[in-house]
């Protein structure tokens, strides 16, 4: 005997293991039988595993301790083109794709193989893909299909299973779908959910037919909203730009509400593009004022691309509650149209009766109409009645005239009776002067006197002056005589320059001739001076020309000044 055996322990070692060898030869014979007994057309161990995917084969497995599995090298079974895996607990799984290729083999198998797994997400997401898969696979077994998956027990199994054959039989024939899946229990309706959720894309018509049979408020207000935004992207995508009165009648159908206003806006965006008319009667179904006057304001823009006349006519209905952005959009629509279109534009102007309306969109016309003859506009201008609207097209017409020639439009304007008329001309003319050549206004202005047209105008020559060209205006101010012409230009120097340079701003404040109007801006531009240097403030108010009771005013505010 070889000196290893001679050892009485090895011996007993040894002969354990071939007990213990033997034993589980037998019990995997057990499992051979049971696969054998489908699989008969081999002898080979390893081909009867391999084909072997009956629940008695599966069984006979599970029978085996985790240790003889790993022994014999169990832990996985081949099932057709599928792979049988335990966890460590000793339970089955398989992946939910490869389950799906099995159903398309043997889907009885597959469901008793189904019946085999422990509860949890992998086994739900298994059954969905064995139901998607057979019902994709044979389609005139849906009878079966759905009644297997209706006879399930009730648990995520069955709710995954149920859901999966609805959703796929939709993609056969949706509205047989939708009528088996409104028709379950409550416990399963999320079924018909996920249904009308994949319906909707394509069919949202049909899907909405279905909406109040979800029982679930939440859940029916998201599918709500789901269904609206798909029937605006259906009818953009098929370019229907006709048929829009079934959404609109559905619309009217859904509580109002924040669903409501959410679905009416989610569908608005789509029909303002694709059908102004039916997005023009969506915002009546607005609620929110500042979403409505969004939609107004958009609805606007994008219609009067094709049809201004159109959108105009429609912000004319409006109510009053939307008054504010109906004339921004109305005087924004007619001055675009206007532009492009004046003689069409001055068609629909003189068809207007409202004299309203007229003066919200007139003054719009007279500069495109002065484009081609400035001296028409003028005699069609000078024929409105004194208003705002006749003010605002005088200058509209000057302004067009002013880019050819300044000094027709400048002479006009100057020659034009006292009023309103007349002050917003001159203005507006020096605003545009003031940008370019200052100086020029400045003598322009110099030459009509100081009323109140000249004083408003030099009010926005100054301003504009002092921004661009501070120094320029201070030695224009110092050539002025004394009077309200110069103290208004020396006011706006001051406003602008007492935050960037204020030593210059009190000694300009200094000759305003105003006693009040002087000690507000001598007051105003020391303390900006005293910020910066306060020694320097203090003495800037010692020699102010302001009376000695403002003067110890201003000293005492700058002591209690802070640092002091």
């Amino acid at each position: 005997m070889n000196a290893p055996f001679r050892n009485p322990f090895i011996r007993t070692a040894l002969l354990a293991g071939a007990m213990t060898t033997a034993y589980f030869i037998g019990r995997a014979h057990e499992a051979d039988l049971a696969a054998a007994a489908y699989a008969k057309q081999t002898k080979t161990r390893q081909e009867q595993w391999r084909l072997a995917h009956t629940p008695l084969a599966l069984a006979a497995i599970k029978n085996l301790s985790l240790e003889e599995r790993s022994r014999l090298q169990l832990n996985t079974v081949k099932l057709g083109s599928s792979t049988l895996a335990m966890d460590r607990g000793g339970n089955f799984y398989v992946d939910g794709e490869d389950l799906g290729k099995l159903a398309k083999l043997d889907p009885n198998q597959a469901l008793a193989l189904l019946a085999k797994l422990p509860h949890g997400k992998m086994t739900s997401e298994a059954y969905q893909s064995f139901f998607k898969q057979w019902i994709a696979a044979d389609p005139d077994a849906t009878a079966l299909i759905t009644t297997t998956a209706t006879e399930l027990p009730q648990g995520p199994e069955k709710t995954s299973a149920l859901s999966a054959v609805a959703v796929a039989w939709a993609q056969q024939d949706p509205k047989a779908a939708l009528d088996w899946a409104s028709g379950l229990d409550e416990a399963n309706a999320s079924a018909l959910g996920n249904t009308l959720a994949y319906v909707s894309g394509s069919q949202p018509a049909l899907a909405a037919q279905y909406i109040q049979d979800i029982t679930n408020a939440d859940e029916r207000n998201k599918l709500i909203l789901h269904i609206a935004q798909s029937w605006g992207n259906a009818n953009w995508n098929t370019l229907d730009r006709t048929d829009t009165s079934a959404t609109l009648d559905w619309l009217d159908q859904v509580a109002t509400g924040a669903t409501y206003d959410a679905a009416v806006n989610s569908v608005f965006w789509s029909y303002g593009y694709i059908n102004p008319a039916a997005g023009a009667a969506l915002v009546d179904k607005i609620n929110d004022p500042q979403d409505r006057s969004g939609a107004i304001k958009t609805l606007s823009l994008d219609w009067a691309v094709s049809k201004p006349g159109a959108v105009l006519d429609w912000l004319q209905t409006l109510p009053d509650d939307d008054s504010a952005i109906r004339g921004t959009m109305l005087a924004t629509t007619f001055t675009t149209w206007s532009k492009k279109n004046p003689d069409a534009a001055t068609s629909y102007v003189e068809g207007i009766t409202d004299p309203q309306l007229f003066t919200t969109l007139a003054p719009a016309l007279a500069p495109a109409m002065a484009k081609d003859d400035p001296q028409a506009a003028l005699n069609w201008v000078n024929g409105f009645p004194d208003s705002a609207a006749k003010t605002q097209a005088i200058s509209g017409v000057l302004a067009t005239m002013a880019v050819n020639d300044f000094t027709d439009a400048w002479n006009y304007a100057a020659n034009l009776p006292t009023g309103t008329a007349r002050d917003g001309a001159m203005d507006s003319l020096v605003s545009t002067l003031s940008g370019t050549n200052p100086a020029q206004a400045a003598t322009l202005l110099g030459q009509l006197g100081s009323d109140a047209a000249v004083l408003s105008a030099t009010t926005t020559l100054a301003f504009n002056w002092a921004k661009s060209d501070p120094a320029g205006l201070s030695t224009w101010i110092n050539t002025q005589p004394a009077g309200n012409l110069r103290d208004t230009a020396v006011e706006q120097y001051v406003s602008i320059q007492v935050g960037r340079d204020p030593a210059a701003a009190v000694a300009l404040a200094n000759t305003i001739a105003d006693d009040a109007t002087r000690m507000a801006y001598v007051k105003d531009s020391v303390l900006q001076m005293a910020k910066k240097d306060l020694a320097a403030a203090t003495q800037a108010v010692q020699t102010a020309n302001i009376a000695e009771a403002q003067r110890q005013n201003i000293l005492l505010l700058l002591s209690q000044a802070p640092g002091k």
